[in-house]
């Protein structure tokens, strides 16, 4: 259920920002050309932070792939359904997984199918391809073990590539 929610956040902070990746205390509408959160008139002191944009590439990747200590990569669990219209692709480089470890992946989504497709080293467990879209709306897959109920495809880590059939087109909510 909460699963996006670091999206959301993130989604709000770039909408909001005071200035290109900064933000200020402030949220009101300051008049017409004034950033959201601009102090007018302009104060002396600093207003501006930044550290939002510290936290938002990890924010990011941990939506869309984390690894547990066991070694299993989890990839899509807080990736929210507006981000799979027909079309769209979700891809990440070299990500660390265990053991020195990188993969690369792919998410490509289509009106009634996702593909995953997996590049570099084989991780230490399995994979688990887990969109919150696949809950209780998986038709199959061509590879790997299904959970509907759960919404999770489970591939072993030599897998390279998925393509999960839907019930129903994604709810782009």
């Amino acid at each position: 259920e909460y699963r996006t929610e670091t999206i959301k956040n993130l989604e709000f902070l770039l909408k909001n920002q005071c200035a290109p990746f900064q933000w200020s205390e402030a949220f009101e509408y300051k008049g017409k050309g004034q950033w959201v959160g601009m102090y007018t008139p302009q104060v002396s002191y600093g207003n501006y932070e930044s550290w939002g944009a510290n936290f938002s590439k990890q924010a990011l990747l941990q939506a869309c792939v984390s690894v547990k200590t066991d070694g299993t990569v989890i990839i899509g669990r807080g990736i929210p359904n507006h981000w799979l219209k027909p079309g769209d692709v979700i891809e990440w480089s070299n990500v660390n997984v265990n053991d020195n470890h990188k993969i690369s992946f792919k998410i490509t989504s289509g009106r009634s199918e996702v593909k995953l497709q997996i590049r570099g080293d084989a991780p230490n467990g399995e994979v688990r391809f887990n969109l919150p879209a696949f809950k209780n709306n998986i038709a199959s897959a061509d590879a790997g073990t299904t959970d509907d109920e759960k919404g999770v495809v489970t591939l072993p880590p030599s897998a390279t590539s998925v393509t999960v059939k839907l019930r129903k087109p994604v709810v782009l909510t």
